[in-house]
């Protein structure tokens, strides 16, 4: 049995992936109705990518510990 804390860790975690991919939806959509300077999008683009990217490594470790995924 896992302990409450990695489960809780495990569900949050799994919303902040979530609301950054959102995040990277709302981006892209600025972007492409040209809302913002294209050098300040593309800069946010690319923090809010690494951002997934780190956030779901994480999310792929817990879950593997967990036995989640």
């Amino acid at each position: 049995m896992q302990s409450p804390l990695s489960e809780r860790k495990y569900s949050k975690i799994c919303i902040v992936v979530e609301e950054t991919n959102e995040t990277l939806f709302w981006l892209e959509l600025i972007e492409e109705l040209n809302l913002l300077q294209t050098e300040t999008i593309k800069s946010l683009l690319k923090e809010a990518d690494e951002i997934v990217k780190a956030t779901s490594s994480y999310k792929k470790k817990l879950g593997e510990d967990l036995k989640v995924i």
